[in-house]
């Protein structure tokens, strides 16, 4: 039991390293604490967001680092909990970060899965919502579908459900009052005036 218990030791310390490291931002100290071929994965539309993905060497992370750093602003971490057996670690948490390409906040509960072996990260993932991600890298079409519609009404182009239609796609009501929640497709929604 000595043996798994200084590998819950070592495992404790370098995730603690690892986070406090990253509170740094600095990308070559927090890569000197991964094994130079690491099994790194985060899951998610690399199209959208290339930091995500595979990576396999030591170097790549820490370009990975680089490229999210650039891309974007921590607004808060929380790191919640640090469960520690043996080689493997979890970590789980919340945190919010402003797209630059947007500006948007994306936030997130997270969940980190670490294995070190030899005092080294080798294997890596990280869950979070990849949804909210896309939202706050793009703009949905219904969200600039709708942003359309809000503008043509204040603009007097758009006086009636029937012409925001052509621009929402949708066969909901437009209400003057608050922004409804639309729905694609929904035949109608309820007449309900906001209080």
């Amino acid at each position: 039991m000595a043996t798994n218990d200084s590998a819950t030791a070592t495992t404790r310390a370098v995730v603690t390293r690892f986070y406090e490291r990253l509170a740094l931002r600095d990308p070559d100290r927090i890569s000197e604490l991964l094994a130079e071929d690491v099994d790194w994965y985060i899951p998610g539309d690399e199209a959208l967001a290339p930091w995500l993905g595979r990576r396999h060497h030591r170097h790549e992370v820490a370009a990975f680092f680089r490229q999210l750093l650039a891309n974007i602003d921590s607004v808060r971490f929380e790191l919640q909990h640090l469960l520690v057996e043996g080689d493997f670690a979890v970590t789980t948490g919340e945190f919010a970060s402003r797209m630059r390409k947007t500006g948007r906040v994306y936030e997130s509960l997270f969940s980190t899965h670490f294995t070190v072996r030899e005092g080294l990260i080798v294997r890596y993932r990280l869950l979070e919502d990849s949804h909210g991600l896309v939202m706050a890298l793009t703009e949905s079409d219904l969200t600039a579908k709708t942003s359309r519609a809000d503008r043509g009404r204040s603009e007097g182009h758009l006086r009636s459900d029937e012409d925001a239609k052509g621009v929402l796609g949708y066969t909901g009501k437009v209400s003057d009052g608050a922004r409804d929640e639309v729905v694609p497709g929904i035949e109608e929604i309820a007449d309900v005036e906001p209080q």
